[in-house]
């Protein structure tokens, strides 16, 4: 088995929502490419389907919608599924596999970029895709800093499990570009006079206190 991959998780989280219908909201948190296995996929986007109806998922009728779209799979293959959920480590199981996925993606993100290099692509649009496709991978559920520097700091960080979650602005565009406040960095508002530097400066602080945070005030 390849070191970014986690068949047993795998097995383990779709056998334990067969198990226990009430764990299928944890569908929802999981895609069909974090699975490494081709039977996996198809049956977790059946199951996908068959929650969205409200229809429930056990065997048979997984069994059955396998049979409508021509998949070869065995009985006796989802029964082993449920044979070897464990209901009570899904939590665990599911973030074994959501930090597998992203380091599939931060090692392919990082291939391609030598590939690109190595090809004598241009540079500039081969950081630019590199830089977009790690932040979108680590930042998936926080808004950072885009810059090189930064991004090769948070993946860092993401490796040895230790992210810095910035404090937003509350401003979108500016959450949006720059990402948030950051222990360490001194942020400069400049503009011509008149133009509301100390009316953006007072919403900013505003923003910072609704969040609970003041050590940026």
């Amino acid at each position: 088995m390849a070191p970014l991959e986690a068949r047993n998780i795998e097995n383990s989280i779709l056998g334990s929502i067969i198990l226990d219908n009430t764990l299928a909201y944890k569908l929802d948190e999981l895609s069909k490419d974090m699975f490494s296995v081709s039977y996996n996929k198809e049956i977790f986007e059946i199951m996908k389907s068959l929650y969205k109806n409200n229809y429930t998922l056990d065997i048979p009728t997984i069994k059955t919608k396998l049979d409508e779209r021509k998949v070869d799979v065995m009985v006796s293959y989802i029964s082993n599924l449920s044979s070897i959920g464990e209901t009570y480590a899904i939590d665990t199981h599911i973030n074994i596999l959501k930090d597998k996925f992203k380091r599939k993606c931060i090692k392919n993100s990082c291939m391609n970029l030598i590939t690109e290099i190595l090809e004598n692509k241009d540079i500039d649009s081969s950081l630019f895709k590199f830089e977009n496709d790690i932040k979108s991978t680590v930042d998936q559920d926080i808004e950072d800093k885009d810059d090189m520097s930064s991004i090769c700091e948070r993946i860092l960080d993401f490796l040895e499990n230790d992210k810095e979650i910035g404090l937003k602005f509350g401003v979108p565009l500016l959450d949006d570009v720059i990402g948030g406040l950051f222990k360490g960095e001194l942020t400069t508002i400049a503009a011509r006079s008149g133009v509301g530097k100390t009316a953006l400066a007072l919403q900013i602080m505003l923003n910072c206190a609704s969040q609970g945070k003041r050590y940026f005030l």
